[in-house]
């Protein structure tokens, strides 16, 4: 195994994990080593107490479908629409799978790793231990530019919808606009969007807008990046059963207004689907933060299996119901929702969904980053400083840029395929130890590699809007 030295020391010291000494002799190996195990799978759960209770098993599936199905049922009715429920309901089906195959692969290869060494391992050391330093660095990069691209685009998202729903609430949100080149700054208002999809603020004066979303964002959201993932598990459970509580209210809504929208057995553009259903299941990047801090008796399988089936299922129920709900569905249905035309209720619905559901996603992200940063050789101070501080210090000089979103959206999506699916996959492949894991392994990540090329392909090819003129013939009629 590849040795990390003081960056080992200092992530095992962050979690309270401790190297077990085995026994000196050939004949005392196989004991000690059985010993090793048990002792350090038994202690863990001891150990931790200290510094907080360890995720249990509502903690762990509430957790793992946050980090699957928050944010992305946002894209799926007009999924529906476009593909069509034929399509778009194996497809999900078939994704899920997958990804819950990828992820329950990538979970047993740490197990392994994790009681060799004794301590807790992170994503890119499982990298580092595989295949050497060069990897573990190059594995980090990506994986600290994925999450932290994510997170710039989460926060600014967030801040816009908290803005429209204190336009909602009280009528106005408030802005201080700064202009840095003329010296000027000034508080402006903003009483909300009277056309669809529009930016809060946008007509401010030129400058960067520091708005009352973003403040609330930042005092409410930013403190939990600082601290353990387990401490972080109340906001998690809480925004797991609030994704329940408003995807049932949402449902009722489409439901009400079902009707006004169209969802054929087959749709016009069915390949539409492929792109938007691979990358709202990846999450294998979170696994093993969370194994590193779940509780012994949780069973990760099991956990991830039901977490994804149940992501699934909450996917079709809001892109198909969606789908009939609106004549033509935005690729991100909060803009339906948080409409001046929808009731007061079902705004404010949209806005507790942005911040509870997209918003409790960022300081997930910040501890893994400041996690993996750790276990890189990075001080603690420094692991805060890039990973906690930082996606908060630039996201908000970019609140009034959409553009910039969309190139922060788009290079996590892309750095999503390699990271998220293909890489757990090479990993597996590259631990195996018999010749049938080789084999399913390689299998495996045959399927998940042209899965994840087809969709990125589609999904560009749309993003691009090289669009088909048959597609275009199809959507006259």
């Amino acid at each position: 195994m590849f040795d990390y030295g003081a960056s080992g020391s200092a992530s095992s010291s962050r979690r309270g994990s401790r190297e077990l000494e085995a026994g000196d002799g050939s004949s005392g190996r196989s004991s000690a080593k059985l010993l090793k195990s048990i002792s350090s799978a038994d202690s863990r759960d001891s150990q931790s107490l200290s510094q907080g209770v360890l995720i249990g098993g509502f903690g762990s599936f509430a957790l793992v479908v946050n980090n699957i199905s928050g944010p992305g049922m946002l894209d799926f009715p007009q999924a529906f629409q476009a593909a069509g429920w034929a399509v778009a309901v194996p497809t999900i089906v078939a994704v899920a799978c997958a990804s819950a195959a990828v992820a329950s692969s990538l979970a047993s290869v740490h197990k392994i790793d994790r009681d060799n060494k004794g301590k807790d391992v992170e994503f890119c050391e499982l990298f580092g231990d595989a295949y050497g330093a060069k990897v573990f660095g190059m594995t980090q990069g990506l994986y600290f530019l994925n999450l932290f691209s994510q997170n710039l685009a989460a926060i600014v998202t967030t801040a816009q919808a908290m803005d429209s729903l204190f336009a909602a609430a009280f009528g106005s949100s408030k802005a201080v606009v700064v202009a840095p080149l003329r010296g000027q700054a000034r508080v402006v208002s903003w009483r909300g969007c009277s056309v669809e999809g529009c930016i809060p603020f946008d007509d401010a004066p030129p400058g960067v807008a520091f708005t009352a979303g973003y403040a609330f964002c930042l005092l409410t959201l930013g403190p939990l990046g600082f601290v353990t993932l387990r401490e972080n598990m109340f906001a998690q459970k809480v925004s797991f059963v609030l994704l329940l509580v408003l995807c049932l209210q949402f449902l009722m809504y489409f439901t009400q207004h079902a009707g006004r929208g169209e969802v054929r057995a087959v749709g016009s553009r069915p390949w539409d689907v492929v792109g938007v259903v691979i990358f709202n299941f990846a999450f294998c990047v979170t696994v093993p933060s969370w194994l590193n801090e779940k509780r012994r008796r949780v069973s990760a399988k099991k956990t991830i299996w039901a977490s994804c089936l149940t992501s699934a299922v909450g996917y079709c129920a809001v892109g198909w119901l969606g789908g009939l709900a609106f004549a033509c569905a935005s690729d991100n249905v909060l803009t339906e929702l948080t409409a001046a035309e929808a009731p007061v209720t079902v705004r404010m619905g949209g806005g507790l969904f942005a911040f509870f559901i997209i918003g409790l996603g960022v300081p997930v992200f910040c501890v893994l980053m400041r996690y993996n940063l750790v276990a890189g050789g990075v001080s603690e101070l420094w692991s805060v400083a890039v990973g906690g501080v930082g996606p908060w210090m630039l996201s908000w000089l970019f609140y009034r840029g959409h553009g910039i979103l969309v190139v922060l959206a788009w290079s996590g999506l892309i750095l999503n395929a390699g990271i998220d699916f293909i890489a757990p996959m090479l990993l597996v492949l590259k631990t195996a130890e018999s010749d049938r894991d080789r084999k399913r392994a390689a299998a495996l990540l045959a399927v998940v590699s042209c899965l994840v090329l087809i969709g990125l392909g589609l999904k560009m090819y749309q993003g691009l809007g090289n669009l088909d003129p048959v597609m275009d013939i199809m959507d006259r009629r």
